[in-house]
């Protein structure tokens, strides 16, 4: 799109939120999203070209997250969701270490935003990071929504 409209600023929501990660100097980080996800390696991708590490969840925990996307937060069980998503977090935390996680795909903030259940843990939301981008962009402000 860009190359076509260059008249155009397209904001790109994988690239906001490696770029914000690597402004906040944040070396390490968990991904929480979908099979799909993964396979296609965009967050991968970008976290790696902004000098980022992207550890990823064991096979079984990614069943785990489809779970609590489709039979959670999808059919309205956001207690599953939570379950879910909470144990993959804590895993992940538990594994690497890390104290950033990315919630890469649109449900998992609906059952895991700011819930206790993950002490220490520092969740980062595509779409915040994506909104506060178009701020910096539309009103010049360096610490839009930061």
């Amino acid at each position: 799109l860009q190359q076509r409209f260059p008249q155009l600023v397209v904001l790109h929501g994988v690239q906001e939120v490696a770029s914000a990660l690597a402004r906040r100097q944040v070396r390490a980080v968990g991904l929480l999203a979908t099979q799909g996800a993964y396979e296609a390696g965009l967050y991968q991708r970008e976290l790696e070209r902004q000098g980022t590490d992207c550890l990823l969840p064991e096979p079984h925990e990614r069943e785990w997250l489809m779970e609590g996307i489709y039979d959670g937060v999808k059919a309205g069980n956001y207690p599953l969701a939570r379950l879910r998503f909470e144990a993959v977090a804590l895993a992940l935390q538990q594994r690497h270490g890390v104290s950033t996680l990315i919630m890469g795909c649109t449900e998992i903030p609906l059952a895991l935003a700011e819930h206790p259940g993950l002490p220490g843990v520092a969740l980062v939301n595509p779409s915040v990071e994506l909104a506060a981008a178009l701020a910096r962009h539309a009103y010049g402000c360096a610490d839009a929504l930061s």
